[in-house]
């Protein structure tokens, strides 16, 4: 069994992976002041919940910060080192970019999307941060766009503005919100979903083919009840893409 860690903005993922299918996540927020020997305790903790026997571990991180803690965590506990994507070992994907690299959770999700399911494919995750991210019918990583979040607009909204409420959208919005509160939720809601179906057949139309799409992230669930597309819903699709990658690295 291996222990795929993935950091991102809001959340940590500790996915313990007997096979592809077969899979615990815990979750736990990323909090960039813990320092290493929290990390280790929160860990060992996990570990001991899980009643696991870990063979590895990889991790990706997009918080540099953060890696290094739990990095030396996990170091601690199973006295070697941890594989880091993107440092020890890199998605075998084509990567179409005129300058620079995505994000490393970027290229794992694609990575994994290409080998889940047939490409063209768009990968859309929704986090701190929603991307859209297209493989195209080469299985190329052929580029994307980066949007703020459904949560990140939020706090946003309610931060930066004296008389609208923060909100909480557990609730199905109206197509015509009725109250402020309901506008707040259709806005974020229906305009989230519009700007993905608008974009994807944007995409469509400019290779001229059809593409399959995926969703994953936080807010995955809730946003794939309002879109027309038919799109997959991967909770963990960056923690099955660590175990890919984990097992071609052997």
């Amino acid at each position: 069994m291996i222990l795929g860690i993935d950091v991102g903005n809001s959340t940590v993922k500790l996915g313990f992976i007997e096979r592809l299918n077969s899979m615990d996540v815990y979750k736990l927020s990323t909090n960039r002041q813990k320092t290493t020997d929290e990390w280790l305790l929160d860990i060992k903790n996990l570990i001991s919940l899980a009643n696991k026997i870990v063979k590895d571990v990889i991790i990706m991180s997009v918080v540099p910060e953060v890696e290094g803690k739990i990095s030396q965590a996990v170091e601690k506990i199973f006295l070697k080192k941890p594989l880091i994507v993107g440092k020890d070992i890199l998605p075998p994907l084509k990567i179409n970019y005129k300058q620079g690299k995505p994000g490393i959770d970027r290229q794992v999700n694609s990575f994994a999307a290409k080998r889940l399911y047939v490409y063209p494919i768009i990968v859309i995750s929704l986090g701190t941060a929603l991307t859209i991210d297209v493989v195209n019918s080469e299985g190329e990583f052929d580029g994307g766009i980066i949007f703020p979040g459904i949560s990140t607009s939020l706090k946003v909204l309610s931060t930066q503005t004296s008389l609208l409420p923060m909100v909480s959208l557990d609730s199905k919005p109206p197509l015509v919100g009725k109250s402020t509160e309901e506008c707040i939720r259709s806005g974020i809601v229906w305009g989230y979903a519009s700007l993905i179906e608008s974009y994807i057949k944007k995409v469509e139309n400019f290779y001229g083919y059809d593409f399959k799409c995926v969703l994953t992230g936080g807010d995955a669930n809730l946003l794939s009840n309002f879109l027309d597309k038919k799109c997959k819903v991967e909770d963990y699709l960056s923690i099955k893409g660590l175990y890919l990658l984990y097992k071609q690295h052997l």
